[in-house]
Order: C-alpha cells, then structure tokens, then sequence
C-alpha cells in the first residue's frame, strides 16, 4: 500500500496561512531554532562551499527556519554546491567530450565524465534545495508575512496631521 503525500510541517502550514486545528499534527518533532549560524564542519567545504553554507544558513535565520537537526541536510545541500560548481569549471575547460586512447583502434570521442559528476551533482542540489524553499517554485508553496519595516522618523514627521 502506498505511503501517501508527504505530510507538511505545521510550520509550513501557518506560513502558508493553510493551518487549521483539524490539520495540525498532534505527533509531531519540534525542534529548537538557532540563534545563531553554526560554524561549518572542517575540512569538508571548500571556499565556495564555506561561502554558501554562510549565505544559506544567514537566509534561514532571518526567516526563523535554522534548525540544529537540519545541519546535516544544509551540509550535503553546500556540498554537492560545490561539486556542481568544481565539475562544471572542469567541463568548461575541457568541453562536453573528451578524445580517449583505444590502442590500435586509434581514438574515440567520449562524453567528458565531469559532465555526468555536474548533472547529478546539480539534480541534488536542486533536490535539497526544494527541501528547504531555494527555488522559486519551492518558494511559491510558502508563504511568509513580511516583517515590519523599522517606522523611520521623518515620515512620521511628514506624514503626521498638524
């Protein structure tokens, strides 16, 4: 028998404005929310994935959705970040085909491999990234109430009756 659709996370739900007492989930895990970005793990992220780690988990504490237990998912999402982007630099350079060797059946051409490491690093990202609301399409499935911009003195003076 099949699963069924996946459920949504009452937080989502409220963001959503779809939350509704008969759709909350009773059960479900609810974990603490950062205060602050953790630090990476060492030796694990280059440059570039230090860099979006930062700019991710930056994004998520902003909208209050950085949670401890989604490191690991922020980390595999910054990974293959940066195996998307070491591949294509290397397909860049050597193009979509490579020349190989086949002895005395001389040379054949063959589909550069860090092509195939790009796709499926880039699928997984995008994978991950859905997860987490990256995409334009994932984003348009949540919808979150803008926060109120900080009432700036002027305007007030301008716009106050006399």
């Amino acid at each position: 028998m099949p699963a069924g659709r996946t459920k949504t996370p009452t937080a989502i739900k409220v963001l959503q404005g779809t939350d509704r007492k008969d759709r909350i989930l009773q059960d479900e895990m609810a974990v603490p929310v950062l205060e602050t970005i953790p630090m990476p793990p060492q030796h694990v992220l280059s440059e570039d994935g230090e860099n979006e780690w930062y700019r991710v988990c930056a994004t998520l504490l902003d909208l209050g959705m950085l949670h401890a237990v989604d490191r690991g998912a922020i980390l595999g999402y910054c990974v293959e970040y940066q195996t998307y982007l070491e591949a294509a630099e290397l397909v860049k350079h050597e193009g979509l085909t490579i020349q190989e060797e086949r002895g005395m059946s001389g040379t054949i051409t063959k589909v550069n491999p860090n092509l195939t490491v790009r796709n499926a690093a880039f699928k997984n990202m995008m994978s991950a990234a859905n997860q987490f609301g990256f995409t334009p399409a994932a984003r348009t499935r949540i919808r979150a109430e803008a926060k109120p911009k900080e009432k700036d003195p002027f305007d007030e003076m301008l716009n106050s009756d006399k």
